[in-house]
């Protein structure tokens, strides 16, 4: 069956290059084994073996070590292999089902392949398994209980009956599910006891599989889960398992003992570590805690004496509740002539459910790219702008090791995604860690919990977010489909902006004279201007639609400083989503979106065949400054006569807060019974929080205007720490580095949307406020001074769109409701850029609970390490 599966590649993010098979009938690590030794990225998806460069794919590799001339031959076959495949960075990785003529899987063609392969097949031609097996490093009572398996003469009820040793009885049902004849197959394989075994071993071993019904194909698809260097782990594992089912068959006919998983599965892992702990000696207590306790969610590793090992894996600790298994066992295990009692009492043993991790290899380095007919270097993660897409299914763990080869501090955060209980790689500078210095590394754990749709990850210090940025799109899981009609194909829309000058030189200019930033050269549309702006007509982004299909967009506001408007030319869409939650279906002529909000809408190409542009805008631009939008071409195929330029979409006039506002309101969940709200109805904290832009004293002479600009909350503009990040010190204790007297409302109550007022409290404007570690119920927004008497009974408690990022209007108001249920140290503050530098920032600190998924889990062993602390400003709750 497996061989009938076929890879194919899109963006190559789900795809392992050197252990998947995708460019041959085996897989590259086979077919080049010496270059699979000296690769310095074993485990690399396709995409982090290359990048694009302008518009064209080249592969790039790193080894361990120079290569020298006989490797010249492999790797010019290697290259000519893979530059046979095609990249393509707008569709995902995909299976093809060779048995089919079109290659999409059916039960017919599936079983026409199976009983055809089975029927060709040696019953008996088993050699290799079994010389694998007497090979074997376990006991040899355990080599000949599966050397019966393999050749099928294990004492089942079916061949005990085959050797009249008994006749017809009740006997005959399967000692553990009673439900069906005992046969090999059924025993080992399929009986639903037995398959609730496997399917906890491949959970705790981070490996999906298809479970096979004869033992040969279950044996060779289990041993090869791995690589070539697992593949003796995996054989020991098969044959515990094998080992503990025929055990726990023969306890339940001569014993009369009663199925236990729990007991099974802790037999299994503590067998597998006796015979581990015979071969390497140097394992050691804590190794085996690691090994032990964390029943699920493990990824395979190296220890540091070379022997494989399950490394302990924090991000994995999150997919659903927790609880806790009491128990001490007594496990006998012989070993070769040796003798080992273990005695085993651990208490709050943690169980968790399946975890499935995808490991990305992010390297940021600086990487040329020509824009508005000029060429500069800037910060990129492997060298592609905008990034890599990330792919990845609802609660699934994804790994993603930030590498900086650049000559700038790094950080990376993965907005919208709530990290429930690990705030440790949430990926803030001073807040959550400290930077990743250049030639550092950091493996940062991205834990799915209930997000469904669109999100985006960028960088999270100075303005690095410019260029470094990418989509976050997460799929419903396995079996589950979307709440709306399957769309005819997807495209992610990534808005963004473009300085011809180093950003990083735009903001040190800024903070040095004291007022805002240069205003950026060009808005991008999936980092290109469009066809508005000199030399980008070439590169303009075009989406070619089938007359009568539906199309998915999923958009994000990646902009620095602006919240934008979007239209295509005569044409509706219906928005379903918005910041990785599902919404009510909204049908609308155009999008409103701020920095750092998400919207997922489809469109429908129902217009007469033709070119149609796609067009982002700025809502609103200062009287002294004009942007030219952003665009891209809808391109219907067929036969018709093409215009030779499209026609742009019309927009609201400029300052439209009105209008952008009212696209907000409209906005609602889907609040049923899939998809219920769960808003806080109990409310225990009221806070009321007044963001404003403000002018501060000048520190130094560089200030333009003799002074400064600054943003704030409550009248407060946060400081970072400079050598220390709020989290550690929360979590070690360590005094000095911030205050708990955050004000939960303002020490004035003034006239807050006049506009200004003296003591420095500033002038309105609209501020996307974005919240780390959660997402909130947005039930109510309006304009004017908040009245705590008329604006709540107009309150929205029964479908409350569900954000992570609200634009609160210039001289508005907009009221959020949130559950703090996610210990830790989360960040909140404007998504523009430039109020974000100039103060407009907070922190929440959660406390842990008292129950035992409401505690923060400890830190990872690789976190950038801080040093000394300086004062800090935040809110405790």
């Amino acid at each position: 069956m497996r061989e009938n599966l076929e890879r194919v590649i899109g963006d190559g993010n789900s795809v392992r290059f050197w252990t998947h098979i995708w460019a041959g009938e085996k897989s590259l690590a086979d077919l080049y084994p010496r270059l699979f030794r000296l690769n310095s990225n074993k485990d690399g998806v396709v995409s982090s073996m290359g990048e694009w460069i302008e518009g064209s794919w080249e592969w790039k590799f790193e080894w361990e070590r120079s290569l020298r001339e006989r490797d010249m031959e492999q790797i010019r076959a290697l290259t000519f292999c893979v530059s046979k495949i095609r990249m393509n960075a707008g569709t995902m990785d995909a299976w093809r089902w060779k048995a089919a003529g079109n290659g999409v899987f059916s039960v017919k063609t599936a079983y026409e392949t199976f009983v055809k392969n089975r029927s060709s097949s040696n019953v008996c031609g088993v050699k290799k398994e079994l010389a694998m097996i007497w090979k074997a490093q376990v006991p040899a009572k355990i080599k000949a209980t599966a050397w019966k398996v393999l050749i099928g003469r294990i004492a089942t009820v079916d061949n005990l009956r085959r050797r009249q040793v008994l006749i017809h009885s009740p006997a005959d049902l399967c000692a553990l599910c009673q439900l069906k004849e005992e046969t090999i197959e059924h025993l080992f394989f399929n009986c639903q006891k037995t398959e609730e075994i496997w399917k906890e071993i491949l959970s705790w071993t981070c490996k999906q599989a298809v479970f096979h019904l004869n033992s040969k194909a279950h044996f060779n698809a289990f041993v090869n889960l791995g690589s070539k260097k697992d593949v003796d782990f995996f054989l020991g594992v098969w044959l515990c398992v094998i080992w503990s089912i025929w055990k726990m068959r023969n306890n339940c006919i001569f014993n009369q003992e009663s199925w236990n998983k729990d007991r099974m599965m802790a037999e299994i892992k503590a067998r597998l570590w006796v015979w581990r702990s015979e071969l390497n000696h140097s394992m050691q207590e804590q190794d085996f805690r690691r090994w032990f306790v964390a029943v699920r969610g493990l990824e395979i590793g190296e220890s540091e004496f070379g022997a494989p090992l399950w490394s302990w894996s924090g991000g994995s600790l999150f997919s659903c509740a927790i609880s806790l298994v009491f128990f001490t066992y007594v496990l006998y295990s012989w070993y070769l002539w040796k003798l080992k009692v273990f005695i085993l009492c651990y208490l709050g043993i943690i169980v968790l459910a399946p975890v499935h991790a995808l490991v990305h290899k992010f390297e940021v380095r600086r990487s040329s790219h020509t824009r508005l007919c000029s060429t500069k270097s800037m910060l990129t993660v492997n060298g592609q702008f905008p990034g890599p897409t990330i792919y990845a299914r609802r609660g699934e763990l994804v790994v993603i090791d930030v590498i900086n080869r650049a000559d700038a501090n790094i950080s990376i955060h993965w907005h919208g995604v709530k990290m429930p209980r690990y705030p440790w790689t949430d990926g803030v500078t001073h807040v959550t860690q400290c930077p990743i210095s250049p030639g550092k590394r950091f493996r940062q754990r991205m834990l799915l919990s209930n997000e469904e749709g669109t999100l985006f990850w960028h960088a999270h210090i100075d303005w690095s977010r410019a260029t470094v940025y990418g989509a976050i799109i997460i799929l419903p899981p396995k079996g589950h489909t979307y709440p709306f009609p399957k769309p005819h194909a997807e495209l992610p829309i990534l808005l963004g902006e473009w300085w011809n000058a180093d950003v990083q030189q735009v903001f040190e200019k800024s903070i040095n004279e004291g007022v805002a930033a240069d205003f950026s050269d060009a808005f991008l549309m999936n980092g290109q201007p469009g066809d508005l702006y000199p030399c980008s007509k070439q590169d303009t982004l075009k989406l070619s639609v089938e007359p009568g299909k539906t199309y998915l967009i999923r958009m994000v506001n990646a902009m620095m400083n602006f919240i934008m408007y979007y239209k295509i030319k005569d044409h509706n869409v219906t928005v379903v989503g918005m910041d990785g939650a599902y919404t009510k279906p909204l049908n609308t002529d155009h999008i409103a979106i701020a920095p750092g909000q998400t919207i997922d809408f489809l469109l429908e190409a129902n217009q007469p065949p033709g070119r149609y542009y796609m067009a982002a805008r700025v809502w609103a631009s200062p009287y002294w400054h004009t942007y030219i939008p952003t665009t891209g071409i809808v391109e219907y195929v067929g036969n018709y006569t093409r215009p030779s330029s499209p026609a742009l979409p019309s927009f609201p006039g400029f300052q439209g807060w009105a209008e952008s506002t009212h696209f907000s309101k409209r906005l609602r969940s889907l609040a049923n019974d899939n998809y219920p709200i769960k808003l806080p109805m109990n409310i225990t904290h009221h806070l009321f929080f007044a963001l404003s832009i403000n002018v501060g004293p000048c520190f130094s002479n560089s200030c333009k205007n003799g002074d400064r600009l600054l943003a704030s909350i409550n009248n407060i503009s946060m400081l970072y720490p400079e050598t220390l990040n709020i989290l550690e010190a929360y979590y070690k204790g360590i005094g000095g580095v911030f205050t708990t007297d955050f004000p939960a409302k303002p020490s004035t109550i003034f006239d807050f949307t006049q506009g200004y007022k003296p003591e420095d409290r500033g002038i309105g404007i609209d501020h996307p406020i974005h919240l780390h570690g959660y997402n909130f119920y947005v039930i109510g927004t309006g304009f004017g001074n908040f009245d705590p008497t008329t604006d709540p009974p107009n309150y929205n408690l029964v479908d409350p769109p569900l954000m992570d990022t609200v634009a609160v209007p210039k001289n508005g108001w907009s009221t959020i409701r949130f559950k703090a249920n996610n210990p830790g140290v989360w960040y909140m503050h404007c998504h523009f850029e430039r109020h974000y530098t100039w103060g407009m920032k907070m922190v929440f600190i959660v406390r842990d609970g008292e129950g035992p998924n409401e505690k923060m889990l400890p830190p990872p062993l690789d976190m950038p390490r801080c040093e000394t602390p300086n004062q800090q400003l935040l809110f405790r709750i």
